[in-house]
């Protein structure tokens, strides 16, 4: 038997819930990220920070497969951490830009560790064996897609914080995404061994996948570091010779200063005076070919006796700067002063002008150099000038004495920002290298580009007594146009070779611990074979032997002793025919002999008196097997006594249902799968003239009606589908009338499946015809009915219809009015009456005729219809008059529209014969309630303004009078 722990999640996926991890597995999991990434990035190539192979993506990934998402907090911290601390070392100083770079990237990278632990989880499941070709397969191939997040995310958004420039993002970007692959392929199987599921088979997976992977690993980053270590050298040759050509620069620009030293120190050291013009005259040109040279200074040497007259022929007073403050003072009595007298240029210098060097540079340095007649430099120092400048850069002296001359003793001088110094020597090299210059003497800094990288080219500087030391790193251009890919390369492949080779573990060890556990099973499956044998014979319903080709019983079963009521030793040394009825011994010898000379299989059916002495019924079979090469016959005996006797009941009771069946009325058939009737009652064979034996068993298409057999089809198909269906038909049989019929179709299950149909049809035929005159009959009475309803609705519009115009008649006003004002008082709405009339009717009858006359009011009364409301009433009043019934409208309203009415009448023409016909109206309105609540005086109220109408000329509306 295998078990869920050796065959892994393909044998038992399980449920995908995450373990869950205490606090100080998290807090490992945090340092885990941290260190591991921070070993990773050792391997990158500079200047860069991918590397090619980091190590956390592929412990974020199996924390979120193993631990879930409880994990992602813990993974984003390490990698915040892990970034400070990396952008930290490269700027030596936290800024917005690093902590931002460090927010964005550790982002992405727990972004990429929930997606890609939740994929991998899916994809491999839980436990994750991992010892199949399809879930290492899925491994691989998912392990570059989900590093594709990362990658793509953080250098992005690395270029858009200006920490990668334009040149450098392909090659960042597919670092990083080797890097993060080759870290989970590589890291992912090392982190399940220690927490992976099922425990057994991971922890099992330790030395023969674990050991290998942690020693090819070490194995190839000795190789790259090695390796990387010569191209490194190689690619410095070139950086070495540039470093050299820059200290060779500087040294040749101090000594050039000593030279400019020495040409002023003549011209001070001469028999002419120099003044303040002649000194401003001689270093302006000196300054133009020496541009790195701050300014030039004349120090004289002054005695305490002379100081008096030094001070009144130069108009300037020894001053000192006590305890290096910002504020002079006048310098105090000592046996000689050093002061600046004339400095070039002046302007901005002013301030040191009369300043005693003996407080700064000190009497015994002045005079040792004196004494030595050869110039020095001084320590590094803060320039005078530059008191007061925050983050001045240091300066130095370059001092030469003068021994006499016009002028006395002293000292000529040349100030050098040391900064500016540096900087005019780098045109050529300021984008190949950064460099560090160091006074040994004074342990100070003279120049930093460089801060806490570890210097690559050094050398030492000696000028003017002091020691320098000159040292130099490359600046990422340099390393950008000199990288060399060979050993990144190596290290690649490496990495990939121990990524397949640990899938190569993955599957042999899965494939191992299968085995194992199938050798355990297949061991206990052939201790229990025998048990197992002897358990399933015994266990049998019926009677079981084995019979050699003698005829003796070698193996039988329980039921074998309790039916014939032996023993072991009896059924042993006994003959099976002797247990059989005397009667059917020929039976048996016969079934014994034809199965070994057939080699094949027998059944008959034996009487049997068992040992109770009651006479059985026996089903007997055997079948030939051959073990060891010797043949044997496997037999089994069944029980059928109750079967027998069941079988005669179900004839008995297949002859009562076959003679309800055929006493039934209807058609009764049963129809199979196949579509073939297994059972048709009497009345088919009495209705298509076969007889019963032809019918079942034929295909209903070949007995039924063919355009019947066509319709049935679909509907057996739905009753097959387990559906009771209803129909109903018309059948055509033999040339007889035509037959209805109304069949049930039901179906007959077993178990979840229809095996057969039910149909029963009955004739409808006598019912059909009775129910069709009855339609007859109804049909003839609906249509006589239909008449008397339309001459019912004929004489109603007769009745309150004028004929003449179309309009209501007065009955209808009569019968309406009062109905309408009697809702207008309960729901509270005005209601106006209108009353009509057609001018000068009488005159145009008289004209035209009465013909005419007609035609104007039809014309009237069609004008009044195509501007009325549904609501509206128009009735023909009598003559030319009409009134008009306008519920809901107000007085004014209906003033506009009654104007509106007349106005359109009185433009319309009529064609009389060879006449073109116009008439105009006049319209008198009463109100509801105002001219009263009853229709006769509201009609006497419109008729009083109408007449009013008429009298003040016709063609109006007028409303009456309040």
């Amino acid at each position: 038997m295998t078990s869920a722990a050796t065959t892994g999640a393909h044998a038992l996926p399980g449920a995908l819930t995450p373990a869950r991890w205490r606090l100080p597995a998290l807090f490992v999991l945090t340092l885990a990220y941290v260190l591991s990434g921070k070993l990773g990035l050792l391997l990158a190539i500079p200047p860069g920070y991918a590397t090619a192979i980091f190590p956390p993506a592929g412990i974020a990934a199996s924390a979120v497969l193993v631990a879930g998402a409880s994990t992602l907090p813990w993974i984003f911290a390490g990698s915040l951490i892990l970034n400070l601390w990396v952008g930290f070392d490269a700027a030596n100083q936290a800024n917005v830009i690093g902590i931002e770079a460090a927010l964005l990237i550790a982002a992405v990278s727990t972004l990429q560790a929930a997606i890609g632990g939740t994929v991998l989880r899916r994809a491999l499941g839980w436990p994750a064996a991992m010892d199949h070709e399809k879930p290492l397969g899925q491994f691989v191939l998912l392990t570059p897609l989900i590093c594709l997040i990362s990658a793509s995310g953080s250098i992005f958004g690395l270029k858009s914080l200006g920490l990668i420039s334009e040149d450098s993002i392909v090659s960042s970007w597919i670092t990083w995404w080797i890097g993060d692959s080759l870290g989970v392929l590589v890291m992912l199987p090392l982190c399940l061994i220690l927490t992976g599921e099922p425990r057994a088979l991971w922890r099992s997976r330790a030395a023969p996948v674990g050991l290998p992977i942690v020693i090819g690993l070490i194995l190839f980053v000795v190789i790259f570091v090695r390796f990387s270590a010569w191209e490194r050298g190689q690619s410095l040759l070139e950086f070495n010779m540039i470093s050299q050509q820059v200290s060779d620069r500087v040294q040749m620009r101090l000594e050039a200063q000593e030279v400019l030293l020495e040409q002023a120190e003549g011209f001070l050291g001469g028999d002419e005076p120099v003044t303040r013009e002649s000194f401003k005259r001689y270093i302006e040109k000196t300054l133009v070919r020496y541009p790195m040279v701050k300014a030039m200074e004349w120090v004289p040497r002054v005695t305490a006796v002379e100081r008096s007259d030094y001070e009144s022929h130069h108009g300037l007073e020894i001053r000192e700067f006590p305890n290096n403050s910002l504020r002079s003072r006048r310098a105090l009595d000592r046996a000689v002063h050093y002061p600046i007298t004339f400095i070039e240029p002046q302007f901005g210098n002013e301030t040191v002008l009369g300043f005693d060097w003996v407080t700064r540079i000190g009497l015994p340095a002045l005079n040792a150099a004196t004494r030595a007649q050869r110039a020095f430099i001084t320590a590094p120092m803060q320039l005078i000038q530059d008191k007061g400048r925050a983050n001045a850069s240091p300066g130095v002296l370059i001092i030469s004495p003068v021994r006499g001359g016009a002028n006395g003793p002293g000292f000529v001088a040349s100030v050098l920002r040391v900064h500016e110094f540096i900087e005019s020597a780098l045109p050529a090299a300021a984008d190949q290298l950064s460099l560090r210059l160091i006074d040994t003497d004074a342990k100070s800094f003279l120049y930093d580009s460089i801060g806490n990288a570890e210097a690559v080219f050094e050398t030492e500087l000696n000028f003017g007594g002091r020691h320098y030391l000159f040292q130099t790193i490359p600046t990422p251009a340099y390393l950008q146009t000199h990288r060399a890919w060979q050993s990144w390369g190596v290290l690649v492949l490496g990495l990939i070779f121990i990524a397949l080779l640990a899938s190569a573990l993955l599957l042999s060890t899965g494939n191992a611990a299968r085995t194992d556990a199938l050798v355990i099973a297949r061991t206990a499956d052939l201790r229990d074979e025998k048990y197992f044998s002897e358990t399933v014979i015994n266990s049998l319903p019926g009677v079981f032997y084995m019979l050699d080709e003698t005829g003796a019983v070698v193996q039988w079963n329980r039921t074998f002793k309790k039916v014939f009521g032996k023993n072991d030793e009896e059924i042993r040394v006994g003959d099976i025919l002797q247990t059989t009825m005397r009667e059917d011994r020929s039976l048996a010898s016969d079934a014994i002999r034809r199965v070994f000379v057939t080699r094949g299989y027998a059944e008959t059916e034996l009487r049997q008196r068992v040992a109770n002495g009651e006479m059985r019924r026996y089903l007997v079979s055997g079948q030939y097997i051959e073990i060891a090469g010797k043949p044997y016959l496997v037999g089994t005996g069944i029980d059928v006594t109750e079967r027998r006797e069941m079988e005669q009941e179900v004839q008995r009771g297949r002859k009562v249902l076959r003679t309800l069946i055929d006493a039934a009325p209807a058609w009764i058939t049963m129809i199979d799968r196949e579509g073939r009737m297994v059972i048709a009652n009497r009345r088919y064979s009495e209705t298509f003239g076969l007889q019963p034996a032809f019918i079942e068993g034929k295909h209903y298409s070949a007995v039924l009606p063919t355009e019947t057999s066509i319709r049935l089809e679909s509907l057996f198909d739905q009753c097959f589908a387990g559906k009771q269906m209803e129909f109903d038909d018309e059948w055509n049989v033999r040339r007889q009338a035509t037959m209805f019929v109304h069949g049930k179709c039901v179906p007959i299950f077993e178990g979840d499946k229809v095996v057969s149909i039910v149909m029963a049809i009955m004739d409808l035929t006598e019912i059909q015809n009775a129910q069709s005159r009855l339609r007859s009959a109804n049909a003839e009475l609906e249509r006589r009915v239909e008449e008397i309803r339309a001459l019912q609705t004929m004489l109603q519009e007769q009745a309150i219809r004028d004929p003449l115009s179309g309009l209501y008649n007065r009955r209808y006003l009569d019968e309406t009015l009062e109905r309408e004002l009697a809702r207008a008082q309960r729901e509270g709405y005005p209601v106006s009456i209108v009353m009509g009339d057609i001018d000068h009717f009488k005159k145009l009858n008289d004209t035209y005729g009465h013909q005419a006359g007609d035609e104007v009011i039809r014309m009237a009364a069609r004008s009044l219809r195509e501007q009325a409301r549904t609501s509206d009433i128009l009735c023909r009043f009598g003559g030319e008059e009409f009134l008009l019934v306008l519920p809901g409208m107000a007085p004014s309203h209906a003033i506009e529209r009654v104007n509106a009415w007349r106005q359109k009448f009185s433009e319309e023409r009529l064609s009389f014969g060879g006449f073109k016909l116009s008439a105009t109206m006049s319209f008198g309105i009463s109100s509801y309630p105002a001219h009263g609540q009853t229709p006769e005086l509201l009609i006497s109220a419109a008729d009083q303004a109408l007449y009013l109408a008429k009298k003040n000329g016709r063609n109006r509306v007028e409303h009456s009078p309040i």
